[in-house]
């Protein structure tokens, strides 16, 4: 790791808090705050748009090759055109999980991320960030809430975007999401050895948020 980077890892589940957090961590700092999902999201929609076929392994390494991330923070551009909504939306929330377990798409994702920090002092997102990613950054939270917890702010995050969905489709998101990316054979989402796990179930996001700036500020002192 470049002597100048300084990284801190949050990660977690879905709903469990990390953007919310990794948000007003990095604001705090005057630092940079990078959401490894939206790679991930970002190559399912080039994926759809452009009709190909994942499960082909010769199609996608070949389409591998050629995609490249326009990332401007904090918008992603595909052909020009900013697709940071798009996103979000449920058609990418439907199969995001499944091109995210594709090894070859998260070496290219992660090579990016990992060529995007250096010698940045930065907050990186996202749900293998301390064990993957960045396994030598030097502060690496997990958060972790109960079910029914992330469950309900899923529901009032999917009131704030352009594509409204009812609080049973946002629990059974929630369900899928967590079994996927918990069991999947390549970096299954699991706090680093030497990560500070932090229950946000009965925490308000004040006090997460000071409990993690405390933890960042004594490590870089």
């Amino acid at each position: 790791m470049n002597f100048q980077q300084f990284v801190v890892a949050i990660d977690g589940l879905a709903a469990s808090g990390k953007s919310t957090i990794a948000i007003a961590v990095a604001r705090h700092f005057s630092w940079e705050r990078l959401d490894s999902g939206s790679f991930y999201r970002f190559v399912t929609l080039y994926f759809l748009k452009n009709r190909i076929n994942w499960k082909d392994e010769y199609a996608l390494k070949r389409e591998l090759v050629g995609l490249r991330f326009d990332y401007r923070p904090p918008d992603h551009y595909l052909e020009g055109v900013v697709v940071t909504e798009l996103l979000r939306s449920p058609e990418i929330e439907k199969y995001v999980s499944e091109v995210a377990k594709i090894p070859v798409v998260r070496e290219k994702v992660n090579s990016f991320l990992r060529e995007y920090a250096t010698g940045k002092k930065i907050v990186v997102e996202g749900r293998d960030i301390g064990t993957v990613v960045f396994p030598e950054a030097q502060v690496k939270i997990f958060l972790v809430a109960r079910e029914e917890i992330r469950a309900q702010r899923r529901a009032a995050q999917n009131k704030r975007l352009p594509f409204p969905r009812s609080d049973a489709e946002a629990e059974e998101n929630i369900r899928l999401r967590d079994s996927i990316d918990s069991t999947r054979d390549v970096a299954p989402t699991r706090p680093a050895e030497d990560a500070v796990i932090i229950d946000t179930s009965s925490l308000s996001l004040d006090e997460t948020i000071d409990l993690v700036i405390k933890l960042i500020e004594e490590r870089m002192s």
